[in-house]
């Protein structure tokens, strides 16, 4: 599943136009903000405690899984309009489009 989220990360950023150091900076200005929306009160993800480099773990789950999310919903739109998804192979299992694609298909309005 990792490898997906990978790729997502990369197609996003790839139509973006953008560094995906650029990305990451934008999560890393708001990463207090996000890592108070979770209310587990793990502090590990602050940097603090014995897991240290957490803060940096929290931003790379937080991009690459947000980046996946917004690929998926992207591509599931397009699938529900209708129009092709051109920047996935129809058989491209390694990417956001094949659940996308399946998830869009069978909600789609009848």
């Amino acid at each position: 599943m990792e490898e997906h989220k990978r790729g997502a990360v990369l197609q996003l950023a790839r139509r973006a136009r953008a560094p995906l150091r650029a990305f990451a900076a934008a999560v890393e200005a708001a990463v207090d903000e996000l890592v108070d929306a979770y209310d587990d009160g793990d502090e590990g993800w602050r940097g603090g405690g014995a897991g240290g480099g957490s803060r940096a773990r929290f931003v790379e789950v937080t991009l690459t899984d947000g980046c996946f999310l917004l690929e998926m919903m992207r591509v599931g739109r397009l699938v529900l309009k209708g129009k092709p998804v051109r920047d996935y192979a129809p058989n491209d299992r390694s990417s956001a489009s094949t659940g996308s694609i399946s998830c869009a298909r069978t909600s789609r309005p009848t």
